[in-house]
């Protein structure tokens, strides 16, 4: 009987030792066999991408998330930009320049990134349609991707070649300011030889002042708001050219007869009973602008001002 008791009593002491083994983790350590990805297979067959993200490629989940998140989800360790910053060291603060992207000062990185996998470069997010993932925000300007007159890199949704992504020290977030942007793909001197980059009023000019960065329905991505003359340098079209073939600043005719050379349409409605009194005095640069303009039609400013 002694004996009997004995060997119940060294079983009730194995289990008990059990249970506090469990109790100070030896369960978790039992559990942690088992993979995320034995729960979520289908978690995995999305990750299999051209880029992976280091910890997700090393199957360390809890790099990110907590282990058993909270009410059927996923917790991160950190809240936004914080959880990336906690291995990206430094980038924060190199990050923190004058002009920066909203969703980088606000700490969305996943906004543009995909946090696991992606088959773009930088883990960059995939769109359906394969465009930039910069349409997602910037929706009014997918459409100019198909223009006649589109800009090559922005048509081939190459946005960071101009706009580095996360910030810069320039305005509007450029790389540079100016037509310092413009030519370093453009070499100034295989543009100040053609027309009408050759004219010294044009070289004084911002490049965007008669061309879109993005692009237009125009070839060369010219602003609809450019007098045709100008756009093509036949400046002698409405200038005198001197015996050297300089051009003058003095007019082939006076601007009353001048404009209605082209605009024969603006002729015919003058000869109407009512006419506008500039128009009808052949005033037309009282409203327009004989170059070019930020106003359609080459208007010298807004309806009220003028």
């Amino acid at each position: 009987m002694k004996k009997v008791r004995g060997i119940a009593a060294i079983t009730a002491l194995l289990a008990f030792a059990l249970l506090i083994i469990f109790a100070i983790g030896a369960g978790d350590i039992l559990a942690a066999k088992k993979g995320c990805y034995d729960c979520h297979p289908k978690a995995k067959a999305a990750h299999q991408r051209k880029f992976v993200h280091a910890p997700v490629a090393k199957e360390d989940c809890e790099a990110c998330h907590k282990r058993h998140g909270f009410s059927n989800k996923l917790i991160l360790k950190e809240k936004g930009a914080e959880l990336c910053y906690s291995c990206h060291k430094g980038l924060k603060e190199k990050l923190e320049k004058k002009t920066m992207h909203p969703p980088t000062k606000k700490g969305e990185c996943t906004a543009c990134h995909n946090p696991h996998a992606s088959n773009e470069k930088g883990l960059m997010k995939e769109t359906a349609d394969k465009t930039s993932v910069c349409f997602t925000c910037h929706k009014g300007l997918k459409s100019v991707t198909s223009a006649a007159g589109v800009h090559s890199p922005f048509g081939k949704g190459e946005c960071g070649l101009c706009h580095p992504a996360h910030s810069t020290d320039q305005p509007r977030l450029l790389v540079k300011t100016g037509n310092d942007l413009c030519l370093s793909c453009h070499p100034g001197d295989k543009i100040a030889g053609k027309k009408p980059h050759d004219l010294a009023e044009v070289k004084s000019q911002p490049c965007i002042g008669c061309h879109s960065p993005h692009g237009t329905a125009k070839k060369g991505g010219l602003l609809s708001e450019v007098h045709e003359p100008y756009a093509r340098g036949d400046c002698t079209d409405c200038h005198e050219a001197g015996p050297d073939g300089k051009v003058k600043s003095a007019l082939t005719q006076p601007v009353k007869g001048l404009c209605v050379n082209c605009h024969d349409d603006i002729a015919k409605k003058l000869a109407k009973p009512v006419a506008h009194f500039p128009a009808k005095d052949g005033d037309c640069l009282k409203c327009h602008s004989p170059h070019k303009s930020a106003l359609r039609p080459l208007l010298t400013g807004n309806l009220k001002t003028v």
